[in-house]
């Protein structure tokens, strides 16, 4: 291998699951292929709640159990000059999901989405907008999903929907 040109305080962060049917089975990674590409925002930072409870007591969101509930994700992301942005979102329930809405800004207008795609748990979502430097407004997407455990963790990233840069 070789070593990656990463700047300063820069980070690299890897989740790797290897999964087996067979409980006697041994499961091994031989290897790893790390690409780089330029980042679409300096940060990118999101907070799911359940829409009818934004500020929940203790901070946390309560739900019923296997109960399709409706959720708000808020995407903020912060540039600092020279990144791509993007135009697209991506987030994973690990459930059924429903996309309810979109809403960009503070005023929280509400927008038609470009596409939305729902399959095997994950929800995209193409902006009708790109969000970068220029423009780096909030989103907001509510949607439905069922969660099924005590504590349950909504993936997502955001991406360049032309596929030229890798997700973020």
């Amino acid at each position: 291998g070789s070593a990656l040109d990463l700047r300063g305080g820069s980070h690299i962060q890897l989740r790797i699951a290897l999964m087996s049917d067979d409980f006697e089975s041994l499961l091994r990674l031989d290897s790893l292929w790390v690409d780089t590409a330029p980042l679409l925002a300096q940060r990118v930072i999101a907070e799911v709640v359940r829409a009818d409870d934004p500020h929940p007591a203790r901070g946390f969101t309560e739900v019923e159990a296997g109960r399709q509930t409706d959720f708000t994700c808020a995407i903020r992301a912060d540039f600092q000059g020279g990144e791509n942005g993007f135009n697209a979102l991506r987030i994973r329930t690990g459930s059924e999901t429903a996309f309810r809405s979109l809403a960009i800004g503070s005023a929280l207008q509400t927008v038609e989405p470009l596409r939305v795609e729902q399959r095997d748990g994950d929800l995209v979502v193409h902006l009708p907008q790109r969000i970068d430097a220029d423009h780096p407004q909030t989103v907001y997407v509510g949607f439905s999903a069922s969660v099924y455990a005590l504590a349950w963790t909504f993936d997502g990233e955001v991406f360049d929907a032309a596929g030229q840069l890798l997700p973020q």
